[in-house]
């Protein structure tokens, strides 16, 4: 049988012996298919070569401008990264220069190795039968895609989420042998300096294998769990005390304070704040749209109670992370939102290896209620991978803010007579694509519409004064037209993808010519 219902057995929550031969080859033939897909998204997103915009361009700013030493200390920009990612990316910089293609590389390869190393988890997990049902809505994951290109740690999140729970699985199908807890605790070790969402996948599945351990192995299995876990979390606090904390802007602190999950009081507001939290989980980073949203929602929570009743050797593996995360959250220790009511966020992508393993549950143990349990899995399965790839497909995607194209149709027409004014946002992309030939430029001070017009005056007028804008989602930029018609006359722009260009016209343009004419 092509999904057979998921039973535990040494760790694992599969027998393979129950999938027929004809099933077992087009379950390989669906993960080869899958592992393609997964990998042509991630290049093709790597490939696009998109501008830096605001927060990747500060981060940029940083590894260009600061040597080694420095990037363990404060970043400018009130940016933050673990230390292991900007050190690899300042090497990979320094070697084949610092363009985007460049510094996205680490992110890419930590994104494809997601990808490969979750292929071999969900088949160590669910089984092969079972597998693609987790694997291909992984692999075509928006966001898990969208980070493989972008110049951000998340993708490291990832990679190490699922490279822990693949280990610490193993140390459970392996009864806690030697090799295998050793093998932990290096990747623990490691993980710390290139993801901080690591700790939560390092302390839930300790947490997990120590419990497992007393149950089942007994003192012998105990004690190096014990030590394994407490090597790590030494590891880990020194780090934090020495590095990350001091390393970490004030700012930030209040910036997310609107991503704490909120349980007291127990109000219509706080119920409302978590029904939309759970509907934009599985919207993003999950990356489903229209139906997808309940059918995948209903699938993770049925997959969550399936665990709680029938798998609970690895019940912990999969919800200690989750349940640690949350209460870190409730006591203000770590947001899961991006706003309010909004949990589009990135700092949970590290997550959704669970929620794919979860889902596939979900799917697996329903199907096994009806009569065909095939036929329903295959019609379930069809009906939650249509939503990413539907998703995925259109070219292109993901464009932010399109500075690089922008600053070099300035190049072209930018006089020595001309000014430059560069909104605040977009100061960090501009001083990027500009730090070979710098241009002269009055830095924007404020995003407040009514402050605009006397920012703006500071400008000295000459012959055109040009206006560089980007990351702008009030519309300034036509509060920013409006005082340059005012004061200049006629303005000329041109729109690049999530950027603007204004420019007072020069006599010649206002007589037809074009910005060339100087």
């Amino acid at each position: 049988m092509m999904f057979p219902l998921l039973k535990v057995q040494k760790g694992a929550i599969c027998q393979d012996e129950s999938c027929g031969p004809f099933a077992e080859k087009a379950s390989w033939i669906i993960l080869g298919i899958g592992l393609v897909a997964g990998l042509v998204f991630r290049l093709r997103m790597y490939l696009q070569d998109r501008s830096f915009w605001l927060d990747t361009a500060n981060l940029a700013n940083n590894i260009v401008e600061k040597d080694y030493q420095a990037l363990w200390g404060l970043l400018d920009g009130d940016q933050s990264a673990p230390v292991g990612f900007l050190l690899v990316s300042k090497l990979v910089g320094s070697f084949f220069g610092y363009s985007e293609l460049s510094l996205t590389f680490p992110a890419f390869l930590f994104g494809t190795g997601a990808l490969i190393l979750f292929l071999f988890l969900a088949i160590a997990v669910l089984g092969r039968c079972v597998a693609p049902l987790a694997f291909i809505p992984f692999a075509v994951c928006s966001t898990a895609v969208y980070y493989s290109g972008e110049f951000k740690q998340y993708s490291a999140d990832l990679f190490f989420s699922v490279l822990i729970l693949f280990v610490a699985h193993r140390v459970l199908r392996k009864r806690f042998s030697r090799s295998g807890i050793i093998a932990f605790g290096i990747v623990g070790l490691l993980s710390v300096w290139f993801s901080h969402t690591a700790i939560f996948m390092l302390s839930g599945t300790g947490l997990a294998l120590f419990l497992n351990a007393l149950k089942e192995a007994g003192l012998k299995a105990v004690l190096p769990v014990t030590l394994a876990g407490t090597v790590i979390f030494a590891h880990f606090i020194a780090l934090y005390l020495f590095q990350i904390r001091p390393a970490t802007v004030e700012s930030m602190y209040s910036y997310w304070s609107m991503g704490f999950a909120p349980v007291v009081p127990l109000s219509p507001e706080t119920i409302d704040w978590w029904s939309r939290t759970m509907i934009g989980y599985v919207t993003y980073p999950l990356g489903f749209h229209g139906y997808g949203v309940w059918f995948s929602l209903t699938a993770l929570l049925f997959g969550v109670v399936y665990v709680g009743s029938f798998m609970r050797s690895i019940l912990g593996l999969l919800l200690f992370p989750v349940v640690l995360l949350v209460l870190f959250s409730i006591f203000h220790l770590y947001p899961i939102a991006t706003g309010d009511h909004d949990i589009h966020s990135r700092l949970l992508l590290f997550t959704i290896p669970i929620a794919f393993l979860l889902i596939a549950v979900g799917i697996n143990g329903f199907a096994r209620l009806f009569p065909r349990p095939l036929l329903v899995t295959a019609i379930l399965g069809g009906l939650l991978i249509y939503s990413p790839i539907n998703h995925m497909l259109p070219w292109p995607r993901f464009m932010r803010q399109e500075m690089k194209p922008l600053v070099a149709y300035l190049y072209q027409y930018l006089s020595a007579e001309d000014s430059v004014y560069v909104y605040d946002r977009a100061v960090p992309a501009f001083c990027f694509y500009t730090r070979g030939k710098p241009v002269p430029f009055v830095k924007g001070t404020t995003v407040v519409a009514d402050e605009l017009p006397k920012d703006l005056r500071r400008v000295e007028t000459r012959k055109r004064i040009w206006t560089v804008i980007s990351h702008d989602f009030t519309n300034n930029r036509g509060v920013i037209r409006r005082e340059l018609e005012a004061f200049h006359g006629p303005v000329s722009s041109k729109k690049f993808p999530g950027a603007w260009l204004l420019w007072s016209r020069s006599p010649i343009e206002m007589q037809g010519q074009s910005p060339a004419s100087k």
